[in-house]
């Protein structure tokens, strides 16, 4: 977020306008009718403006979708944002599907560019 004491606005360049304004709705009305579209800019702005409901929410539906396919990246989102929910189920099915996760370009690009969080979250030795 950007303030400029010249202009009567703020200007907050770290976040898609669609975002911000699923975002402004849910802090009016404890809603996010588009939160499967965004769910992944919602998790952010959550985390960063400390919305734990709407971080819930997100939490919830990333958890709904996780498949072999996008769990390294939702470890990785649930690292990045502090998702408390979304970080054991996450781990929990790397460790259920390993066999098959391990496998794919995803994990391999995960454990390129986040191997602490191989390190930390695989009880069955995931490397």
């Amino acid at each position: 977020m950007q303030w400029s004491r010249t202009k009567s606005r703020i200007e907050i360049i770290d976040m898609e306008p669609g975002v911000f304004n699923e975002m402004m709705c849910f802090i009016y009305t404890e809603k996010a009718p588009n939160l499967d579209k965004m769910v992944d800019g919602l998790l952010a702005a959550a985390d960063k403006y400390a919305l734990e409901l709407l971080k819930v929410m997100c939490e919830e539906a990333l958890c709904r979708h996780l498949s072999e396919e996008n769990a390294a990246e939702m470890l990785t989102l649930a690292d990045l944002h502090r998702a408390d929910q979304l970080k054991p189920q996450a781990v929990d099915f790397i460790n259920s599907h390993a066999e098959d996760i391990l496998e794919t370009e995803e994990w391999q690009a995960m454990v390129g560019s986040h191997p602490h969080l191989v390190a930390a979250n695989s009880p069955q030795s995931l490397t």
